[in-house]
């Protein structure tokens, strides 16, 4: 797996293998299919599926089976490895961010930009750094 990808599938027997890597950062919605399997390959997982009451938890090694075709949810708590075992490509989706979220990250990095230029002609001067 490279690093700029989450998710590797290949053939596994008649079907398919796909390995995820995941964190606490990054919700992922997977669409399922009834019979999938999921299984912890490192960390701990958790699992959401919309309209159910409980949540789903693997530890390194633990497996669930798919009951019925539909989206869930998962993450990691902390770095984690999720494999899924189907019968055809699995089909995820990232979250993309926001606009306004992208604006926002846009105008933290030129203010921190800013913020470091005015610290280096600080220095330059001979000036401290937070008089500038």
């Amino acid at each position: 797996m490279n690093p700029t990808t989450h998710a590797r599938s290949r053939p596994f027997g008649i079907g398919t293998r796909t390995e995820i890597r995941l964190d606490a950062h990054r919700l992922l919605t997977l669409s399922l299919r009834a019979g999938d399997l999921l299984r912890s390959d490192g960390g701990l997982v958790w699992a959401t599926i919309d309209g159910q009451a409980d949540d789903i938890v693997l530890e390194h090694g633990d497996v669930h089976v798919v009951v019925r075709d539909g989206e869930m949810r998962v993450s990691g708590f902390g770095p984690a490895r999720l494999e899924v075992y189907g019968n055809g490509p699995l089909r995820f989706e990232w979250p993309r961010r926001s606009p306004m979220l992208a604006a926002l990250a846009s105008a933290w990095g030129a203010l921190a930009a800013g913020l470091g230029r005015a610290g280096t002609a600080a220095r330059e001067r001979g000036a401290p750094a937070h008089a500038a």
